[in-house]
């Protein structure tokens, strides 16, 4: 059973970039658009090949179910590297919610740092 604590803990964990590459994720979870057919797949292009991840309890169906389930553990969760897809808000992001660890930031090119600061306002430079 999940908690209020649990909730609150889960909903305020910070959302990262990442690398498609460092991941095996084959399919964004708020669009359920594919990145890719399987992680040994081609990635896709430039800057489109950044996540935002966050942990989060997967809601789904069971095939020939009509019931919601949501998973018992949080799991992470992919995102578009787009505001509109992760939810987050000028606030979120003043607040630091939104992160870019130091192995990828030094990582980032010219068009992955302009559209993280046209998405997001992030002054990367």
């Amino acid at each position: 059973m999940v908690t209020t604590a649990d909730a609150n803990k889960e909903s305020n964990a910070p959302y990262e970039v990442v690398f498609v590459h460092d991941t095996k994720a084959t399919t964004y979870y708020g669009c359920k658009g594919r990145v890719r057919d399987k992680p040994s797949a081609p990635l896709p292009p430039v800057p489109y090949d950044l996540f935002i991840r966050h942990p989060e309890r997967k809601i789904f169906n069971c095939p020939g179910e009509t019931k919601v389930r949501i998973s018992s553990n949080p799991e992470m969760v992919y995102y578009h590297l787009l505001r509109s897809c992760t939810g987050l808000d000028d606030d979120d992001v003043a607040t630091g919610r939104l992160i870019i660890p130091r192995q990828v930031k030094g990582l980032l090119n010219k068009v992955q740092l302009w559209h993280l600061n046209k998405e997001f306002n992030l002054n990367l430079s």
